[in-house]
């Protein structure tokens, strides 16, 4: 009982809530890790929080999509975007990885089939996917035209 009551005014202790996980800290100074979230919350210190990735998780984070990455690493694709927050690294854009010439040739078939939905099932993707690629290439022209015969 007096080692915990020591502890509650130790410096040393107290620097290290937060900083360190709870475990860490219990088995540092040898109490149950409830003593040490008990203090650390009346301190109001929130809990250093220790994400477990996916092995092979930076080869594939930010390269392809967090949904790609995730059926690759065989994990949930939330656990893909959590690493690349914490690793600060841009999401991959799909679209601009595309090759101008492929951009163009997307751009003409659309023009030639007049839906999204043509385009899309041409290439076995998504409208949305196609209606982004347009409207990042800076193609506008027929795409808002909504009284277009396939809008």
């Amino acid at each position: 009982m007096k080692k915990t009551m020591d502890l509650k005014k130790n410096k040393e202790f107290i620097s290290l809530l937060g900083n360190i996980t709870d475990k860490e800290v219990s088995e540092k100074y040898d109490v149950t890790i409830s003593f040490v979230k008990k203090i650390r919350q009346e301190r109001g210190i929130p809990a250093k929080r220790v994400h477990k990735f996916p092995e092979g998780i930076e080869k594939y984070a930010g390269k392809m999509t967090d949904k790609q990455a995730a059926e690759i690493l065989k994990c949930d694709p939330s656990r893909v975007f959590l690493y690349r927050v914490e690793q600060n690294i841009k999401p991959c854009d799909k679209s601009w990885k595309l090759p101008e010439d492929k951009k163009n040739q997307i751009i003409k078939d659309y023009e030639e089939l007049g839906t999204l939905q043509k385009v899309a099932d041409k290439y076995g993707c998504t409208r949305e996917w196609i209606r982004q690629m347009l409207k990042k290439s800076g193609y506008e022209k027929r795409y808002y035209n909504h009284n277009h015969p396939g809008a």
